[in-house]
């Protein structure tokens, strides 16, 4: 159950590094040229679909077997992986 929480509580902290990632792409968007708003709004509508996936994994953990939480770690795990992947590319792109 420690295990469990301890789970839980690393998968808020990266909800919130998440939240100020996609804040910091919104304020480089105000500052690129329309093409690359445009570009950069993409990614960034497709990394809120990435945080809300992982939040309602991170919210359906609570009363879950233990076979079930292991499959949702696993599965919160890719979507951070392809979240990180899409952030560092995104960000990379639209250098101020």
């Amino acid at each position: 159950m420690v295990a469990r929480k301890r789970q839980v509580d690393r998968m808020s902290a990266t909800l919130l590094e998440w939240t100020a990632q996609i804040t910091d792409l919104k304020w480089r968007a105000t500052t690129a040229s329309p093409t690359r708003q445009v570009q950069l709004a993409e990614q960034i509508r497709i990394l809120r679909g990435h945080w809300r996936t992982y939040d309602g994994l991170a919210r359906g953990t609570a009363n879950t077997s233990e076979a079930v939480f292991r499959d949702m770690v696993r599965a919160a795990a890719e979507i951070a992986d392809e979240f990180r992947r899409i952030y560092v590319q995104a960000s990379s792109r639209f250098a101020v």
